[in-house]
């Protein structure tokens, strides 16, 4: 059974008629590898997307054994090492010959499917999972935590940009009343991410007023093509030295994110400043 895979939000709304209109539950996208653990006749060693064991991961059958499963099903989780950037962790991974164990993996449980009734709605299986961990505390293995159920956009982006202020993935959507729907994507299973990544020269900033009276600081920034674009500053220390300096950020290459250029490059969807880029001058940027 292969793996459901998670449509970007922005590429259903660019159809004519967007299947949104239903209330989903929201969950933190971790910045991992996609695991299944297989309990049929036994629980098997962690697999990836392409249903192919993991090597590295084959020492922590006995974790997800904690569980106590008493029928088949797939247990679906994110493998991260935290504290490591993903590239890092993209080769411990990779590991596949001689003493090739990951050390301090955390896998967090999102999804249980059952090969015999893959109808059960997502918020159902959901509902079961919590039952697993109810008053069980498994080092290395953690419930990815349901953040709300809503069927507003607004709702959705609110949460997706407290994750990324803090340095998070992204958001995943899953729609509450939905099955798990193997080698399918559609809006079922839908994530918000930042995707784009974009190196600008930063030529100057400004204030502005939210719509809570918050002062807002803002970076003028300017492509190859001299279209100048404005992304906010979210974080406080990078506002501390924006304010400690304007050296620190104004004629300087920095890395924006985005999840998508519009008109031809001239705006940027959901754009987040994402770091001073010491290493790179203006014949660099995008």
């Amino acid at each position: 059974m292969l793996p459901q895979k998670a449509k970007h939000l922005y590429l259903e709304e660019e159809k004519k008629k967007p299947d949104i209109n239903h209330t989903y539950g929201m969950f933190e996208k971790y910045d991992g590898w996609w695991i299944g653990v297989d309990n049929v006749n036994g629980l098997h060693p962690p697999v990836s997307r392409e249903l192919r064991e993991i090597p590295s991961l084959r020492n922590y059958v006995d974790l997800f054994a904690q569980l106590n499963l008493f029928s088949d099903c797939r247990i679906i989780a994110e493998a991260v090492i935290p504290g490591l950037d993903f590239h890092t962790m993209n080769g411990i991974f990779n590991r596949s010959v001689g003493n090739c164990h990951a050390d301090n993996v955390k896998f967090y449980v999102h999804d249980i499917v059952f090969p015999y009734n893959i109808k059960i709605p997502n918020l159902d299986r959901y509902i079961y999972l919590t039952t697993l961990f109810t008053d069980k505390c498994f080092e290395g293995l953690e419930l990815a935590p349901l953040i709300g159920i809503s069927d507003s956009k607004e709702v959705w982006f609110k949460h997706f940009n407290d994750i990324i202020e803090r340095g998070g993935e992204g958001l995943i959507l899953k729609q509450v009343n939905a099955p798990y729907q193997p080698d399918k994507r559609n809006s079922s299973l839908m994530k918000i991410k930042l995707e784009k990544t974009l190196d600008l020269l930063c030529v100057g900033w400004y204030k502005t007023i939210g719509e809570k009276g918050q002062v807002n600081y803002n970076l003028k920034l300017r492509r190859k093509s001299g279209t100048e674009l404005d992304v906010r500053l979210g974080k406080h220390s990078d506002i501390d030295l924006l304010l400690e300096d304007e050296k620190n950020f104004v004629n300087r290459v920095v890395e924006v994110k985005c999840m998508k250029e519009i008109a031809k490059g001239k705006m940027l969807r959901e754009p987040r400043f994402k770091a001073v880029r010491l290493d790179k001058t203006e014949k660099d940027i995008d």
